[in-house]
């Protein structure tokens, strides 16, 4: 029900999204992702936990989240808008905006 809320509405969303998911969640799926990439209408930066689970919040791989976390937020607030996600990547880091990959 409430997912089903959700993602009707994710079309509504318009400032840029930092969307950090385990890739060995055994409760939410990775499918999850991809819908909130395809459904906002805003950038969206993904950033994939490769040694964490569900609760990535305090999971292993914490400090990565809270780094990924600040740089989009300081990346925000440098540019003044929600446009600014691509800013949060490191320069060596050629992928683009909206593309899946890993995090040691």
């Amino acid at each position: 029900a409430l997912s089903r809320h959700v993602h009707r509405r994710l079309g509504r969303v318009r400032a840029a999204c930092l969307v950090v998911h385990s890739a060995d969640d055994d409760i939410a799926s990775l499918a999850n992702v991809e819908l909130i990439r395809r459904g906002v209408a805003a950038p969206v930066e993904t950033v994939l936990l490769d040694d964490s689970y569900h609760m990535v919040v305090i999971d292993r791989q914490r400090d990565v989240l809270i780094d990924r976390s600040v740089r989009f937020f300081h990346a925000l607030a440098e540019a003044g808008d929600t446009g600014a996600v691509q800013a949060v990547r490191p320069a060596s880091d050629a992928r683009a905006p909206n593309e899946l990959h890993l995090m040691p």
